[in-house]
This record gives C-alpha cells, sequence and structure tokens, in this order.
C-alpha cells in the first residue's frame, strides 16, 4: 500500500503531480493500493465536479485513474 496524505498538494504542476503518482504506482506490486489525500478545497476541484456530473466521489475528493482522466 502507498499511502500518501497531504503530499502531493505540495507538487503545483497537475502534470508533474500524475507523473510522480504514475511512477511511484508503477514501482508497486500489483494488487497494490493507493491511499491519496491532499486535503484541499479549491475552485477548481468544484470546477471538475461540476463539468462531471455523475462522476463518483471517494471521500472528498475525485477519483481517478492513473491517466489523470476521471472515471466514471
Amino acid at each position: 500500500m502507498l499511502i500518501l496524505f497531504g503530499v502531493m498538494a505540495n507538487v503545483i504542476d497537475d502534470d508533474e503531480a500524475y507523473a510522480i503518482v504514475r511512477k511511484l504506482v508503477g514501482a508497486a506490486p500489483s494488487g497494490s493500493y493507493l491511499a491519496l489525500n491532499d486535503g484541499t478545497a479549491s475552485p477548481a476541484r468544484d470546477e471538475a465536479i461540476r463539468r462531471n456530473p455523475g462522476t463518483p466521489l471517494t471521500g472528498p475528493g475525485l477519483r481517478r485513474n492513473w491517466s489523470g482522466s476521471s472515471t466514471a
């Protein structure tokens, strides 16, 4: 299991953040889990939720696949 709580919010560039997570997840054994929480609310998050109605939420955040696109 890989746990990133309060870490990724420190990475300003979204593309860089996704690249970091992809690299870490790629190195994890098959079947591993990722727990990620940056603990922030932002206008960008609210806009992403508004643009993707029906997208399942996991806790307070938007669930995403490793490519960075929203999952339905």
